[in-house]
């Protein structure tokens, strides 16, 4: 979902309406560098290398109304650690965050949070374990040695980390330490269906997904019921970074842009191809639940006793 409204970052100012040819000709283009950095979760199942290609194929278009020529360079970081070290040493100056991942670095690093990824009007979403109703399932450890189908697609990647706050509070480190097999999918069908069919036990899926397979397929609200389901959160955030000198006023520009993306026609069509609704202003207040659940991982993952040496 991200690697359509990110793409959108280097279309925004085109986007905003107007053509290269307003730009006088007499006036030079003014050359910034966007350097964007990702962290992993951000785009779970989403292939990289159509994401970078869309970023520096759009940037070719880029300033002629506002009068910038923009070079536009693409990270993507496995690690927190390596992402912070690129913030604080100025090679990334826009970030975009999965949640959990800022909120475990945002005292470390010099980032101003601006927007968070909305839809359906909320940029909320819960995540649920779901099972068969008629196989008897009541509790979370029923599932103990069977199997679990994720759903892992952009911005959505703290199902994951909330499921692994349930297995800690009973006594697992990790998701392969209580199931036989996990696998992860990118399409909530894939994630909803083989539970539906009694090919997999249970099924990790957030709330807006679920609603959308039990309406095209009724029955799946009724077959299926939630385990657990979690508080609501933010997925995902973008940031800019404070160490990193605007550039001939280029900054202002393209927050703009991207806070008014989706009320243009040519942003709602990319928001839309990219599934996702819009971009909101960020609110503090609502990465609470987020921050709750890195605490509880951290204190729940602290009172576990230490793994036995296998050597």
């Amino acid at each position: 979902m991200l690697r359509f409204w990110t793409a959108a970052l280097v279309l925004g100012p085109l986007a905003v309406g107007g053509t290269a040819s307003e730009t006088p000709a007499a006036m030079p283009l003014l050359p910034v560098e966007l350097n964007v950095g990702f962290t992993r979760r951000v785009f779970t199942q989403t292939n990289r290398n159509d994401l970078e290609a869309a970023f520096k194929m759009l940037a070719r278009g880029v300033g002629h109304k506002r009068g910038f020529a923009v070079t536009v360079t693409t990270r993507f970081f496995d690690s927190p650690e390596e992402f912070r070290a690129a913030i604080l040493d100025r090679s990334i100056n826009l970030a975009v965050f999965d949640s959990l991942t800022y909120v475990a670095l945002a005292d470390r690093i010099h980032v101003t949070p601006v927007f968070v990824t909305v839809n359906h009007g909320s940029p909320l979403r819960r995540y649920s374990l779901v099972v068969r109703r008629d196989r008897g399932f009541r509790q979370l450890a029923d599932l103990r040695g069977r199997d679990i189908v994720e759903l892992q697609a952009p911005d959505l990647s703290l199902g994951h980390a909330w499921l692994l706050q349930l297995l800690l509070e009973q006594g697992f480190r990790s998701h392969a330490a209580f199931f036989r097999q996990v696998e992860e999918v990118g399409k909530p069908a894939a994630a909803v269906l083989p539970v539906f069919f009694g090919k997999r036990t249970a099924g990790l899926i957030d709330d807006l997904s679920f609603a959308l397979m039990c309406e095209l397929n009724p029955q799946v609200g009724e077959q299926l019921e939630a385990l657990a389901t979690s508080e609501p959160m933010v997925g995902s955030i973008v940031t800019v970074n404070d160490d990193c000198a605007d550039q001939h006023g280029f900054r202002p520009v393209l927050i703009e842009t991207l806070g008014e993306l989706h009320t243009e026609p040519a942003g709602r069509q990319i928001l839309t191809l990219f599934r996702i609704e819009s971009l909101a202003p960020y609110v503090d207040a609502q990465l609470a639940s987020v921050r709750q659940l890195l605490r509880e991982q951290s204190r729940l993952q602290a009172a576990l006793p230490a793994p036995e040496n296998t050597e």
